[in-house]
């Protein structure tokens, strides 16, 4: 495979993770299984009062960054 050929292809499939990624960021995720409880979107206060709230059970933040 030549050099701009290998380009192409990289920057193609690059191009499809995003647009995959921008799909889920706008409702195209499916309803959570049952038992769980379905993913929100928040505002930092919203957060920090529902963080907060549940000072008496184990917390876990998990930060994820695609950079």
């Amino acid at each position: 495979m030549n050099r701009a050929r290998w380009i192409f292809s990289a920057v193609a499939a690059a191009l499809v993770i995003i647009g995959a990624g921008m799909l889920s960021n706008h409702g195209a995720l499916g309803p959570a299984p049952a038992g769980q409880h379905a993913i929100s979107k928040l505002n930092v206060d919203q957060f920090q009062s529902a963080f907060n709230a549940a000072s008496d059970q184990t917390r876990l933040l998990v930060t994820f960054s695609p950079t």
